[in-house]
């Protein structure tokens, strides 16, 4: 597993926080391997399993996973239809979402992706344009950042054509919101 960002917040708490440019087949098999991967980590033999620390995957989706226009999906453990609580979970933040509430600083990531520069508002959006800018001064940087922007493009290309041929795909039921 290669990890785009692991954090470890104050409180013990384990987050990987992976980028999402292209719907690969098999993702949410991936998903749930990366979650068991960080969730299992920190688990010691013959330590009780209350000792596992919480653990978050997050993906930064450059397409809508789930198609329903939501910036941001939940997924939980379910049994029989109720949470069941692990102390775990996955969360798709989507950047062609519609609906739903996130931050200034994540909607001006999302601007960005979108190349939508002059939508973004906030000190934070406004210093990843120049930390962009930066990065495109250094021609390793600058290579970089282009195989970046093109699997972007890809990945919107893609997606433009999932949605308009309305191709539906088999997901866990935990995730259906």
């Amino acid at each position: 597993v290669i990890l785009d960002i692991f954090a470890e917040d104050d409180k013990g708490r384990v987050f990987d926080v992976e980028m999402q440019v292209k719907n690969n087949p098999g993702f949410w098999k991936r998903a749930w391997y990366y979650l068991g991967q960080i969730a299992g980590a920190d688990l010691q033999k013959g330590k009780p399993y209350d000792d596992k620390k919480e653990s978050f995957l997050v993906f930064i989706m450059a397409y809508d996973e789930r198609g329903n226009g939501k910036f941001r999906y939940e997924c939980d453990f379910l049994c029989d239809r109720e949470t069941v609580e692990t102390g775990s979970s996955i969360t798709l933040l989507n950047a062609q979402g519609k609906t739903g509430k996130v931050t200034p600083e994540l909607r001006d990531v999302f601007h960005l992706m979108n190349d939508q520069l002059s939508e973004v508002r906030t000190p934070f959006g406004k210093q990843l344009i120049k930390d962009i800018s930066r990065a495109k001064l250094d021609l390793a940087k600058e290579r970089e950042f282009m195989d970046w922007a093109t699997k972007l493009r890809w990945a919107k290309e893609d997606a433009a054509y999932e949605t308009s041929t309305k191709m539906q795909w088999l997901l866990p039921n935990n995730c259906a919101n």
